[in-house]
């Protein structure tokens, strides 16, 4: 799902076709999210993706976490 808003480009689930689309005709370099556990740093670079991010998945992770080493807290 793609949807424009202004000159800014919103990106929903995203293929790796999309990926090196938007890489070739964008000018500037494409930010993807990613979830660390799967896929590596090399294999977004060879698509032409120019940052990583791994939005709230660090969060939810610490999260998770610490309830359970809190969980004899309650």
């Amino acid at each position: 799902q793609r949807e424009f808003f202004g000159e800014t480009l919103v990106v929903g689930v995203v293929v790796e076709a999309d990926y090196k689309r938007l890489a070739e005709e964008l000018p500037l370099p494409i930010n993807a999210i990613a979830n660390p556990a799967e896929g590596d740093l090399s294999h977004f670079a060879s698509l032409g993706v120019g940052r990583i991010s791994f939005g709230p998945i660090f969060q939810m992770v610490l999260a998770k976490r610490a309830e359970e080493v809190l969980a004899r807290w309650k």
